[in-house]
């Protein structure tokens, strides 16, 4: 078989096995190392890989904006979080008395909007 032809058989072994690299590569009976050095000598070929790993981002992604469309909190969160890190970021203040006078500060994350809790400056915390 031509390497062009092992390429294409890669390149269809890589679309249908979700752009796994090593099991495709396994599939496809080629190591690692050939792929990665066609990619480094064929710029198609990489442009080729590139566009089935944007692809299946793509794919990932519109399963995300359906879970958040119907209504997933679980996933609003994570994509403001990833969006708007400046207003979605973990903060959480909890603070402990104990007896004797010692008043302690604990930190933990948690997801807040609130302004007062993040380290951007607003008008009500500057």
């Amino acid at each position: 078989m031509t390497k062009k032809k092992k390429k294409k058989e890669f390149l269809q072994i890589y679309a249908n096995n979700n752009a796994h690299m090593s099991h495709s590569a396994q599939l496809a009976k080629i190591s690692r190392i050939t792929i990665y050095n066609w990619m480094k000598d064929d710029p198609e070929f990489e442009h080729a890989i590139k566009e089935i790993k944007n692809s299946l981002v793509e794919d990932v992604e519109e399963m995300v904006y359906k879970k958040i469309k119907d209504g997933n909190d679980m996933w609003m969160w994570r994509y403001l979080k990833a969006h708007k890190p400046d207003l979605w970021k973990e903060v959480t203040k909890q603070e402990v008395e104990q007896s004797g006078g010692l008043n302690l500060t604990v930190m933990r994350k948690t997801l807040t909007t609130d302004p007062k809790l993040t380290d951007k400056p607003t008008e009500d915390n500057k």
